[in-house]
């Protein structure tokens, strides 16, 4: 029983240290999904910007 105990322990311990790389991860991708947003935001302003210039 104290083996299966601390088995346990042990797989908590790997369980909480995947978690927190996870999170790690998808803090780094939600900030470069985030850029990612911000290049397209800009992008539409340089396009509807140059858009009237070809036009006339």
């Amino acid at each position: 029983m104290l083996g299966a105990k601390a088995e346990i322990a042990k797989g908590m311990t790997t369980l909480s240290g995947l978690v927190e790389q996870l999170e790690e991860e998808w803090r780094a991708e939600a900030k470069l999904i985030g850029e990612v947003s911000d290049a397209f935001d800009l992008l539409d302003v340089l396009l509807a910007a140059q858009a009237p210039t070809q036009r006339g």
